[in-house]
């Protein structure tokens, strides 16, 4: 499947009213998903011809994580400007976080990680988590956003929005992070 080309010039001409701005951001997504899927793609077709039971191991891992983007949005980073020009936002990527989920790609910010459908602000429950992620490989970090903690009994992601979890999804993040600086001490 090839990636579509993104068409910059129609998306600042067509963010004239809330609907055209809500259908330029649905495009973003739908163009970033799509550059997602081509690589989840491509590491699938790989893993068969993968002889090292380690290598195929971490590449249907990373195929599994990169399969989440279909529920877990991201956007790429360029098409994020636009969405922010096209918004009138300023100073938002400051507190975004981005991750570079595609090993040599542009970077990408995770949706879940905004407050608003219009994605014009960020969470403080996910900016202070991703401070105390930031040491983390960032397919880990968008991996431990997007999986199922056993300690908070639900998926960070889903839940970053609601004040009364936020202290908990922190002292979660402290744990991962404690934990795989142990596992790490160790090997």
């Amino acid at each position: 499947m090839a990636v579509k080309k993104l068409d910059t010039t129609s998306l600042a001409n067509e963010t004239n009213s809330e609907y055209e701005a809500k259908q330029s951001i649905q495009s973003m997504l739908d163009y970033s998903l799509d550059r997602v899927i081509e690589e989840s793609n491509k590491i699938k077709a790989s893993i068969e011809s993968e002889s090292d039971i380690m290598s195929k191991c971490w590449l249907e891992q990373k195929a599994d994580i990169l399969d989440r983007c279909h529920k877990y949005k991201v956007v790429d980073v360029k098409a994020m400007h636009f969405i922010w020009m096209a918004l009138g936002v300023v100073n938002i990527q400051e507190e975004a976080f981005k991750l570079e989920i595609i090993s040599g790609s542009f970077p990408f910010y995770p949706v879940f990680q905004y407050e608003a459908e219009d994605l014009s602000n960020v969470s403080k429950t996910a900016v202070l988590t991703y401070e105390i992620l930031q040491g983390e490989d960032d397919l880990a970090i968008y991996d431990w956003f997007t999986s199922h903690n056993t300690l908070l009994g639900f998926t960070p992601a889903d839940w970053l929005n609601t004040p009364k979890y936020r202290t908990d999804i922190l002292e979660a993040a402290r744990y991962f992070v404690s934990a795989s600086n142990a596992v790490s001490m160790e090997c």
